[in-house]
């Protein structure tokens, strides 16, 4: 079976508790991946700092209620390739 890619499409929004929000797609498609699987750490966090939840129908997740900082997402689902991606704070513009 050959693996492809999940490609992770991030935003981080900016209030008071920060929360994450995006999609799962094919690398190089805007072709969703169902269920998909993702994981998030804080980096420079405890041990205990994960939280998970599974990508809905459209690739489509949320993590909610999440401190600022800078966190690791990693993303896997059967049959394809795990990807990881680098999020955090960012300044709101101006």
């Amino acid at each position: 079976m050959k693996t492809i890619p999940i490609v992770l499409a991030l935003f981080l929004l900016q209030v008071p508790q920060a929360s994450i929000k995006g999609r799962v797609v094919r690398l190089g498609t805007d072709s969703p991946v169902a269920r998909a699987r993702l994981a998030l750490t804080r980096i420079q966090g405890q041990l205990t700092d994960i939280r998970t939840v599974t990508a809905g129908e459209n690739g489509e997740f949320s993590i909610p209620n999440l401190a600022r900082g800078q966190y690791r997402l990693f993303a896997e689902r059967e049959g394809y390739a795990p990807n990881t991606a680098s999020v955090g704070h960012r300044e709101p513009e101006r």
